[in-house]
């Protein structure tokens, strides 16, 4: 990464960083109660979940194994999920907003968190560049999603199923030419930036919470887990999420929980 990053002062870091641990009380009686639903831990929920509790924002986590998960399936089977799929997160409780897509869930959690956390910036131009960001995502896993989900985005007959050689070559394809393009622009990203953080901010944003754990997953989906090991700065981002201190309790409450 270019030059050294300047550390803010371990009182700033303290006061900032540690997620649920600060008292967030009297932002807590202001919210309304915030439910999300998805079913495992997969990054598109786990990066709402990690910018929540990074915020230090309560929230209902509800998955397919607790009992709260009759209500998803409820919310389903009215046609209330605005696009018929996780995660959703309602907010106010019974009767309120059912909101979908977990980038735009990222952004809401970033707007309801403590000013001073910049979890998704005030300066528009900034706010800009996370969005870009998150675009990029898209952008990259393109070609991923309609290989995995072929009848959903009508691949089905082209790509004749899970199996089949048509697949193969197209996941073939992917790592040899498209993804190491695109890890390339957030590589050199990282390379640039003043902080280490993607957007150059100085403190993480939705963005870096997304990422981090799209990221992760997308060798395992790939059937790559070696996927990341010619991308130092982006490995380097992943590790420095999960040592926020809220991320690295709650990513210890999360092996208790497996």
């Amino acid at each position: 990464m270019r030059g050294a990053h300047q550390p803010l002062s371990a009182a700033v870091l303290h006061r900032r960083a540690r997620g649920t641990a600060r008292d967030m009380s009297a932002t807590a009686k202001a919210l309304p109660r915030l439910e999300l639903f998805y079913g495992g831990s997969y990054f598109k929920g786990d990066s709402i979940r990690q910018c929540l509790v990074y915020a230090g924002l309560p929230f209902d986590d509800v998955r397919s194994a607790d009992a709260g998960w009759k209500e998803f399936t409820e919310l389903r089977a009215s046609g209330a999920l605005p696009f018929g799929q996780m995660p959703v997160l309602r907010v106010g409780g019974v009767g309120g907003a059912v909101l979908g897509q977990s980038t735009a869930l990222c952004r809401l959690v970033g707007r309801l968190a403590a000013p001073e956390l910049e979890l998704y910036p005030r300066d528009p131009v900034v706010a800009a560049r996370v969005d870009a960001i998150l675009s990029q995502d898209d952008d990259m896993r393109t070609g991923f999603y309609c290989m995995n989900y072929q009848e959903r985005y009508g691949f089905s007959t082209a790509l004749g199923g899970a199996e089949s050689e048509q697949r193969e070559a197209v996941r073939t394809e992917i790592l040899a030419s498209v993804l190491p393009r695109h890890l390339g622009f957030f590589e050199h990203m990282l390379a640039q930036s003043p902080t280490g953080w993607l957007a150059g901010t100085a403190l993480p944003t939705v963005a870096d919470f997304y990422m981090a754990g799209s990221f992760s997953f997308l060798g395992a989906g790939l059937g790559e887990p070696r996927l990341l090991e010619s991308y130092p700065n982006i490995q380097a981002l992943i590790a420095r999420v999960h040592q926020l201190p809220a991320i690295a309790a709650w990513d210890q409450a999360e092996k208790a929980r497996l």
